[in-house]
């Protein structure tokens, strides 16, 4: 689970399994945010990104998923 989105400041990144990166690309795919956690939730600081449309790469210990963001 990801939420909230739309972000303001911070996204919380929920997972059953353990989260081992999680990794956050704007539009033409340059990577803007790295974190790396080995839990099962983790809080993703928007305030440094400007307003847009980002997409969240989360790596568990089983597999990858993108989701698509929207920053107020």
């Amino acid at each position: 689970q990801v939420f909230p989105n739309p972000v303001t400041d911070l996204l919380t990144v929920e997972s059953e399994t353990p989260i081992s990166e999680i990794t956050v690309f704007d539009l033409t795919g340059k990577e803007v945010l790295r974190n790396v956690t080995y839990k099962q939730g983790a809080i993703v600081s928007f305030q440094s990104c400007p307003a847009g449309v980002y997409f969240i790469q989360i790596t568990t210990e089983k597999d990858k998923s993108v989701k698509k963001i929207i920053k107020y």
